[in-house]
């Protein structure tokens, strides 16, 4: 068991769900605010992915994990290890959200509520364009999939290939900025099955919204997770040269 890997892992998870929540919390309504929570999770990002890259490889999320396991680039029991550390993560930095109490328009809300106004969520943009909660999960899963194929892309073309510059997870952060920018607004771009699991189950989102927590998971677990699988084989069998493939040495 690597201690130090899932240490790093939980903490790095553990920041970006917190700030998130926060900066989603603190932006959502202000003008210009969708530039704010970009920003703040592009930061978080790049700055714990570089943090915890030595230690950990600086995953923060299960749908990268599956990703670089579905390409061999980890051990099972690894990988396990860190996608129940990266839930466990946010779930703790949710539930310390909640316990803080604070004031909107002089009354006093925390908990649940607190913890909602954070959590990615279907805007209404996508919910007032589909008939039934079946086309609006459709529509998010294509979403969050294609900004995490770019998310996960980026992980590959600057982390794990051995031609990749040494920038840390600048470029990483950078790709959830970009995610963050294009569908913030339709599907909250949580791109990180980590990051909408704690809060949304901790926000309440069931009882807040009419889709079942089948239909929303199918958009926040199962988008990233297809997204991130789809980049990793398009870069590792497309981009990488043989020499680098698992198992393989340059002839």
């Amino acid at each position: 068991m690597n201690v130090r890997a899932y240490v790093a892992e939980f903490v790095g998870t553990f920041a970006l769900v917190w700030v998130g929540i926060y900066s989603i919390l603190h932006f959502s309504n202000e003008p210009g605010g969708l530039l704010g929570i970009a920003l703040a999770h592009g930061l978080a990002i790049a700055l714990l992915v570089t943090a915890a890259g030595p230690v950990s490889g600086g995953h923060l999320n299960p749908a990268i994990t599956i990703a670089v396991l579905m390409t061999r680039r980890i051990k099972l029991v690894d990988a396990l290890c860190y996608i129940v550390v990266q839930v466990a993560a946010g779930f703790a930095a949710a539930a310390l959200v909640g316990m803080v109490p604070l004031y909107a328009s002089n009354e006093l809300i925390g908990g649940a509520e607190t913890i909602w106004q954070g959590t990615p969520k279907i805007g209404e943009q996508l919910v007032t364009a589909a008939v039934e909660a079946r086309d609006t999960a459709f529509s998010g899963l294509i979403l969050e999939a294609i900004a995490t194929f770019f998310l996960v892309f980026m992980v590959f073309g600057s982390a794990i290939d051995k031609r990749a510059p040494k920038v840390g997870g600048l470029y990483i952060g950078l790709a959830v900025t970009m995610g963050v920018l294009a569908i913030g607004p339709l599907t909250g771009a949580a791109l990180n099955p980590a990051r909408w699991f704690g809060p949304a189950m901790l926000g309440e989102a069931v009882t807040r919204t009419e889709m079942s927590l089948g239909w929303l998971s199918f958009v926040y677990v199962l988008g990233p997770i297809a997204g991130g699988v789809i980049a990793a084989w398009v870069y590792q069998f497309v981009m990488m040269g043989r020499d680098q493939l698992p198992g393989k040495s340059a002839e």
